[in-house]
C-alpha cells in the first residue's frame, strides 16, 4: 500500500497507510501476547503432553511474547522501507542485528553462560529489539514528499525505457518480416514492378507488342477456363458429346 501510494504521487496516503498498520499491530498483537503470558501451560498442552516441555514453555513464554511483539512492529517497518524503495537498509539492518548481535549473544548466553534455552531465546529477543528500533527510527525519518517524487521518477524512467524498447522491437520485427512476406506472396514483386502473375501471363506472347501480349493473356485465360471445366463432375461426358 505504501509503494502504490508513493508511485501514484500521494505521499500523505502512504504515510496514512504506515500509521494504520502500526495501529493495527498495537490493537491486535496484545491479544495473543496476553494468551501466551497468561496461560502458557494451557497453550503448551495443545501441542504436547510432556511435562518437561510444558515447564520449559512456561519459562520461555515471556521471552516469546516480547519476540512476537517486536517482530510484528518490524514487519510494518520493513514493509514501509520496501515501499519507499529502501530495501537495502532493511537487509543491512537484518544482517547486522542477526549475524552481528543476536546470534553470538544467544550462543554466548545459552552455552557460554549456561542458561540453556532461556539464554538462546533472550539473545534473539535482544537482537530483534535492536533491529526493530533501528528500522522504526528510519521510518520516522522518511521524507514522504521526496520519496513520492523519487518513486514517480522511477516509474517514468522505467515506462519510457519499456516504450522505447517495444518500438525498437516492433521496427526490427517488421524489417525482418518484410522480405519473407514479399517472397511468400506470388502476386507481389519489387516496388514499381508488374505483378508476377501478369508477367508470367505476358511471357507467353511474342515480342513486346501490346496487342500481341494482350492476345497471349487471353489465350492463357481460355486454357485455364477449359481446364476448370474439364475438372468438374460430368465434364468427360460433356467433352465426348
Amino acid at each position: 500500500r505504501v509503494g502504490s501510494a508513493l508511485g501514484a504521487g500521494r505521499p500523505a496516503a502512504g504515510r496514512t497507510a504506515m500509521r494504520a498498520a502500526l495501529r493495527l499491530v498495537l490493537l491486535w498483537v496484545p491479544l495473543p501476547l496476553a494468551a501466551i503470558v497468561g496461560w502458557p501451560a494451557a497453550l503448551s498442552r495443545l501441542f504436547t503432553s510432556s511435562a518437561a516441555v510444558e515447564q520449559l514453555f512456561v519459562r520461555l513464554a515471556p521471552w516469546l511474547a516480547a519476540y512476537v511483539g517486536f517482530d510484528a512492529a518490524l514487519a510494518v517497518a520493513n514493509g514501509t522501507l520496501s515501499g519507499c524503495g529502501q530495501q537495502k537498509w532493511g537487509g543491512r539492518l537484518a544482517l547486522m542485528a542477526y549475524v552481528g548481535l543476536s546470534l553470538p549473544l544467544a550462543l554466548g548466553l545459552g552455552f557460554g553462560a549456561g542458561l540453556g534455552a532461556v539464554g538462546l531465546m533472550a539473545g534473539h529477543v535482544v537482537g530483534k529489539l535492536v533491529h526493530t528500533s533501528a528500522s522504526l527510527m528510519l521510518v520516522a525519518r522518511v521524507q514522504w514528499a521526496a520519496e513520492s517524487e523519487r518513486a514517480l521518477a522511477r516509474v517514468a524512467r522505467l515506462s519510457g525505457s519499456t516504450r522505447d524498447g517495444g518500438r525498437s522491437v516492433s521496427r526490427a520485427s517488421r524489417a525482418e518480416a518484410a522480405p519473407r512476406e514479399a517472397a511468400s506472396s506470388p502476386g507481389l514483386g519489387p516496388p514499381g514492378s508488374a505483378p508476377l502473375g501478369a508477367a508470367r501471363e505476358c511471357s507467353d506472347g511474342e515480342g513486346d507488342d501490346g496487342a500481341t501480349s494482350a492476345a497471349a493473356v487471353a489465350r492463357r485465360r481460355d486454357r485455364k477456363g477449359t481446364s476448370r471445366l474439364l475438372s468438374t463432375p460430368g465434364s468427360t461426358e460433356l467433352a465426348e458429346s
